[in-house]
């Protein structure tokens, strides 16, 4: 909950990440043209391309895509955004619907050209780097022209583009040798800016079956009467490929083949674009017949590539069975030391191998927050949908995948100011506002602050400062839990009668009491230790050493360690001959002369008065169900604190990620038909906001207090509501507050605390009556 003055922010660049839907109507011209645009940008060629039809994804689709996380979605007009976002997959910084003015398409980035540099290709082993690049005018005709345009780059260029390309060598084609096209890919092995799009990815791979498919270099031909399954499979098939610096797959239409087969230097063409004497032709819309045709027309004019068809080739899209992340090496982590709760964090500045920084274009960076602490849960995670705008940043950000920060920046921008918000301001944050794309989500719970126990559970983690692990280690310990519930198992134990004042020889009475109430359990488990009945002087001595052991080991040191933390105050206890009141002074309070607390007189210490311990109200207030009585129940922070360490101590579900807050009182918006009330456990486990009711035994929830969950859980947008008790069960409780849900990102959990045990040698573990230890013993 407090805030660390150092955090470790650490940023990497990368591309924007798109996902397009397209109408399953979309036009040929339409499908191609989206794909030359995407290629014009860093990273657009791992850009997934899904079909809808009829505002239905295919299964086969949605199992490949849901893994993806993109910052944008650009969609068809056909195609329902409130289908889009029902699918709960995605958290993307925007949607954007797709303008197709006259097959034109444009979508922000880097351009591809800041990634060309001279030695991109060092396998061609050129003096210098040679460039295929459209020099005609644009009504220039040629054979198969969108063949080129859309497998190898050959563009005309946007104004601005050629200051990318004076530093190289330019095979430039015109009106003048466009038939020569192919000899002159053959002969000056140009470098296709198609490749561009596809290095330095940072995104996922699908890993597929099709191991041996995949290695190929294929040649996707189609009918354009039937052009959708093989340009997406051309597209999509990338996702399954690792970045490399050559082409892995062409597309034409069977006119475009048939057409090219008949140039000059097919087999040229063939071997420049493949990089190996092997090509393999593959079709959706042509039957097998038909692609054996194919295949037999162009082998007669290939002498030294091998043209091949590929046999019961396996559905589109494949089913992936994994997935790896890709990450370019050159893109390296920088690590930033912010100091305080607001510092200038500075961004990484984008190159490629060049070394020239990226003067245009925009891009994305991403942050990994840590706090500098002992603790294993150091990294910030926030719930998708936080508003990031001056709780971390006021640039352009979201919430990604890992439920870390993707910051939109351009390379005009060095840096920016950031916060390192307290655990308490993420939460207060997500329970007023979610922000999903442009739309902010006001919710109804207002006047957030901490409740009464609130304050008594925040004065208590302050006082072991801040440290779970210590309050882990007393909340599971049978014996501490019982010192400070001023309860006991021995009979006429001082523990009880002391009421929270306590002196060492009490420790050692309670101890010995144990073992003395346990010696039954301890021979046994000495038995089977021993494999027979071991005689009673070595019980004796085994007993006698583990006693030594409770003290020096757990005794001793946590004493220590609740004296310097002030759970327990160190004073004496001094009679008063006047009214006999036999009171506790702390240490500052004593004096050769000091008034009694019970008549006022003035009375003085004995010199061998005991020195006894007194636990601090703050514990005390905490685990008590009333101080003020006997009661041995414990109180609801007990169950909230013991939830709270069991929510973070899931390291499958916490991961390195834990944040949370005291119980928190609210009001409600007057719109809402809800009355105030109170949050018990609030806590967000790597990323996922969840928010619960602590009870005391399972009984006391009831109608009331599962309406009020069902109220949270379809108001507030928690990922799980939990119900947590310190006895009985709550199947049913669960399955009323789910029957009640209707937000199907919600999920409704239970926890039963779990029962604190005797760590101490020979009582580890032991069960509190013989039939149990016996039990064990048989199994």
């Amino acid at each position: 909950m407090s805030n660390s003055l150092k955090t470790y922010v650490k940023t990497v660049a990368r591309h924007h990440r798109v996902m397009i839907f397209v109408d399953s109507k979309i036009s040929e011209k339409g499908i191609r043209a989206m794909m030359e645009a995407l290629l014009h940008i860093w990273g657009g060629r791992y850009t997934p391309i899904v079909p809808v039809y009829d505002n239905i994804i295919p299964e086969s689709w949605l199992e490949l895509i849901k893994h993806y996380d993109p910052d944008y979605i650009y969609y068809s007009a056909a195609v329902s955004i409130g289908y889009l976002k029902s699918l709960n997959l995605f958290q993307p910084k925007e949607y954007k619907e797709y303008k197709d003015e006259d097959n034109r398409y444009h979508f922000p980035g880097v351009n591809i050209h800041n990634l060309l540099h001279e030695h991109i290709e060092e396998s061609l082993q050129n003096e210098r780097l040679s460039v295929l690049q459209y020099n005609g005018k644009w009504s220039m005709e040629m054979v198969a022209k969108e063949f080129y345009q859309l497998n190898l780059g050959f563009k005309s260029l946007y104004a601005g583009e050629n200051k990318w390309l004076n530093n190289y060598k330019l095979i430039e084609i015109d009106e003048n040798n466009a038939a020569n096209i192919n000899q002159l890919i053959y002969e000056t092995k140009p470098f296709f800016k198609t490749i561009l799009a596809g290095l330095h990815i940072n995104s996922i791979r699908a890993e597929a079956n099709a191991t041996w498919q995949l290695e190929q270099f294929e040649w996707i031909i189609y009918q354009p009467a039937n052009f959708l399954s093989d340009l997406l499979y051309f597209w999509n098939r990338q996702l399954y490929i690792q970045p490399q610096n050559n082409l892995g797959q062409v597309v034409s239409t069977l006119d475009e083949f048939n057409a090219l087969v008949g140039q000059p230097y097919f087999e040229g063409l063939l071997y420049r674009i493949s990089q190996s004497h092997s090509i393999t032709l593959v079709s959706k819309s042509l039957s097998e017949n038909e692609l054996e045709d194919v295949k037999a027309k162009a082998q007669q004019v290939c002498n030294t590539v091998r043209l091949q068809l590929i046999n019961n080739a396996e559905a589109f899209p494949f089913k992936p069975h994994r997935f790896s992340s890709l990450s370019s090496t050159l893109l390296k982590q920088s690590n930033n030391l912010l100091l305080g709760k607001t510092d200038f964090l500075r961004y990484p500045s984008l190159s490629f191998e060049n070394n020239d920084i990226i003067k245009d274009g925009i891009y994305v960076i991403d942050a990994v927050i840590e706090r500098d602490t002992s603790d294993e849960h150091k990294e910030i995670k926030f719930p998708y949908g936080t508003c990031l705008h001056h709780l971390v940043c006021k640039e352009p950000a979201r919430v990604n995948k890992l439920h870390r920060v993707s910051i939109y920046v351009n390379n005009s921008s060095q840096g920016a100011e950031f916060n390192i918000p307290s655990d308490v301001e993420i939460i207060k944050m997500v329970l007023s506002f979610r922000q999903f794309q442009n739309d902010l989500i006001t919710l109804p719970v207002e006047y957030l602050s901490y409740s009464n126990s609130g304050q008594k559970l925040s004065a208590f983690y302050n006082l072991f400062e801040c440290d779970w692990s210590i309050i882990k280690q007393l909340l599971e310990e049978q014996f501490w839990l019982q010192l400070f519930m001023s309860d006991s198992e021995i009979q006429d134990s001082a523990i009880k009668s002391g009421r929270g004042i306590f002196s060492y020889q009490d420790l050692i009475a309670e101890i010995d009491g144990l073992f003395i109430k346990y010696r039954e359990q301890v021979t046994l488990r000495l038995k089977r230790g021993y494999g027979n009945q071991p005689d009673i002087d070595v019980i004796e001595r085994i007993i006698a050493r583990n006693k030594k052991e409770c003290f020096e080991h757990y005794i001793d040191r946590q004493l220590a360690d609740l004296i310097k933390s002030g759970g327990l105050l160190l004073g004496m206890k001094v009679s008063c001959r006047q009214c006999g009141a036999n009171k506790w002074y702390s240490l500052g309070e004593l004096n050769d002369k000091i008034h009694c607390k019970g008549c006022s007189g003035q009375i003085m210490p004995n010199i061998d008065s005991s020195v006894y311990y007194k636990l601090s109200e703050i514990i005390i207030n905490n685990l008590k169900s009333d101080p003020t009585k006997s009661t041995k129940h414990f109180d609801g922070n007990y169950v909230v604190m013991k939830t709270l360490l069991n929510l973070k101590n899931d390291f499958q579900l916490s991961g390195n990620s834990f944040i949370w807050s005291a119980p928190i009182d609210y009001s409600i918006s007057k719109q809402h038909n809800a009355k105030p009330s109170d949050f018990d456990i609030l806590a967000i486990q790597n990323g996922k906001l969840i928010i619960g009711e602590a009870k005391s035994s399972s009984g006391d929830f009831n109608n009331k207090e599962i309406g009020r969950l069902i109220w949270i859980g379809n108001n507030l947008m928690p990922d799980k509501i939990i119900v947590a008790c310190n006895s009985g069960t709550l199947e049913t409780t669960v399955e009323k507050v789910k029957a009640g849900i209707n937000n199907s990102n919600c999920e409704v959990i239970s926890y039963t605390a779990s029962k604190p045990w005797y760590h101490f040698s020979g009582l580890f573990g032991l069960p509190k009556n013989i039939k149990d230890m016996k039990g064990d013993i048989v199994k």
